[in-house]
This record gives C-alpha cells, sequence and structure tokens, in this order.
C-alpha cells in the first residue's frame, strides 16, 4: 500500500493551520504536504512537526500576486527576479521544515507572449532552482494541471511536462503527477503510471469530479495503489482533496 501524505492545505480544514499537523498525525498519517505556508512562521511549523513525529514532503513555491490572478510565475517572461525571489523563500521553508521537495508553478502566461519563449523562461527558472536546491538533496517539482479548471495554465499534460524535463536536464527535477488533473485531460494513469515511474517523483489523488475523498466519483483508487506498488513507487501519494463534510468523517477510505 502507498505511503499517503495528508494536505493540510484542504484537508482538516476544522483546525486553525498549524493545528492541523496534530490533526494529521492523529488520524494516522505520518506526513503531510501543504501549498502555501509562507503567512506561517516556519520554525512554528516545524516544532509542530518534530513534537508529533509528523514529517513535511512537499510544499508550493510562492506563485505571485493570486488575489490579481497569478498562479505560478516560472513561465512567465519578464518576471524571473519575482520567480528566483520565490523560489529562494521556499528553499528557507524547506531547510526548516526538512522539506525536500518543491513544486514550481508554471503559471498563466499572457495571450501575447510565444509559448516558446514561456517554455524558455520555464526551463530556466527550473534549472536556477534546481542548482540552488542541489546542495541541500532538495528536488524541484513540475505539475500539468488540467486546462478545465485552470484555463490559460501553461502545462497541462503529463507528456509536454516530461518533454520539459528532459529538456531542463537536471537530476533533480522531476514530475508531479496529480491523478485527478490527468484523468480530467483523458490521460490514463494505469498507462501514463508506468510509462513515467521514472519521471515521477510526487503522486497526488482525489476523486472526480468533485476532488472530494479518493472513494467518492469515478476514479476506481484501490487497484490504482496496487498499481502503483506494482510500480515501485517509493515516494509519497499526497491526498490533495477537499472533505464533502468534516475530514474525520470521510477518512473510511484511509481505514481501508
Amino acid at each position: 500500500m502507498p505511503r499517503f501524505a495528508a494536505n493540510i492545505s484542504t484537508m482538516f480544514g476544522e483546525w486553525n493551520f498549524p493545528d492541523r499537523i496534530e490533526a494529521a498525525a492523529d488520524a494516522g498519517f505520518a506526513a503531510v504536504e501543504c501549498q502555501w505556508p509562507y503567512e506561517f512562521n516556519a520554525r512554528k511549523l516545524a516544532q509542530a512537526l518534530s513534537r508529533h513525529g509528523i514529517s513535511m514532503v512537499l510544499i508550493n513555491a510562492p506563485a505571485g500576486d493570486m488575489l490579481s490572478g497569478d498562479r505560478g510565475l516560472a513561465a512567465i517572461p519578464g518576471r524571473e527576479a519575482e520567480c528566483r525571489d520565490g523560489v529562494e523563500q521556499a528553499l528557507r521553508y524547506c531547510r526548516e521544515l526538512g522539506c525536500s521537495q518543491v513544486h514550481l508553478l508554471s503559471g498563466c502566461p499572457p495571450a501575447d507572449i510565444s509559448a516558446a519563449d514561456c517554455r524558455s523562461a520555464l526551463i530556466e527558472n527550473a534549472r536556477y532552482a534546481a542548482e540552488l536546491f542541489a546542495p541541500h538533496n532538495a528536488q524541484v517539482l513540475l505539475e500539468p494541471i488540467n486546462s478545465y479548471d485552470l484555463s490559460g495554465y501553461f502545462l497541462s499534460r503529463v507528456s509536454e511536462v516530461v518533454s520539459i524535463i528532459e529538456q531542463i536536464g537536471r537530476a533533480n527535477v522531476g514530475l508531479q503527477f496529480d491523478v485527478y488533473h490527468a484523468y480530467r485531460m483523458s490521460d490514463d494513469p494505469y498507462e501514463a503510471l508506468p510509462k513515467y515511474k521514472d519521471q515521477i517523483k510526487h503522486i497526488q489523488i482525489s476523486g472526480f469530479p468533485g476532488r472530494h475523498e479518493p472513494d467518492v466519483g469515478d476514479i476506481d483508487y484501490p487497484p490504482l495503489f496496487k498499481a502503483i506498488d506494482a510500480m515501485g513507487y517509493a515516494g509519497w501519494v499526497g491526498c490533495e482533496y477537499t472533505p464533502q463534510t468534516t475530514t474525520a468523517e470521510g477518512l473510511g477510505w484511509f481505514s481501508r
């Protein structure tokens, strides 16, 4: 059975954010991930992780001004300085939290910028992050996000992310594979997971179509968990879903 990490940005919303670490540990999770921890004191979060014997296994790099519509900066030419400032902030949090993986969001480039220029910016920003992270044994992850839920996001297909990872050419740059996003784009997880197993460094799950618990919706996860085991995946499976009611009431799948 895969190792599951609770996403405390989407789960355990009944608690204040720092207290979600304790709630996840009490529910039986050995690890957590989160989206953006930056409004909270990194040392205090680290102390909570240590106190409850739980690991932080993934965070997102800062995504820009989300209130103004930013959803990442790495593939937006002209915003390299902002992107790299965010990468440096992510590294500081990783070092404090003991986290070794950062999702670098590519963002939604303006329509008047060519795809080639956006790709070049992404490659150079990812190389910058990879070289900054390498001495700290940290990985940069790129994730395709489906074009239905987030129109205009630069990366939407698994194959294109793998192509960019190969062009980046850094050992510590890998693929963050979200089953929900792949399924939404009609990429069969049973084909994609073994095909890209060498690039996949982190997996995320949620039900389809509502992004609720993995036992709610069209994706039959128990056989998929067996397929993940069969491919020899040793990383974490992040539970990035929004509970239908309370987190505790929806954890029957986890207990099973």
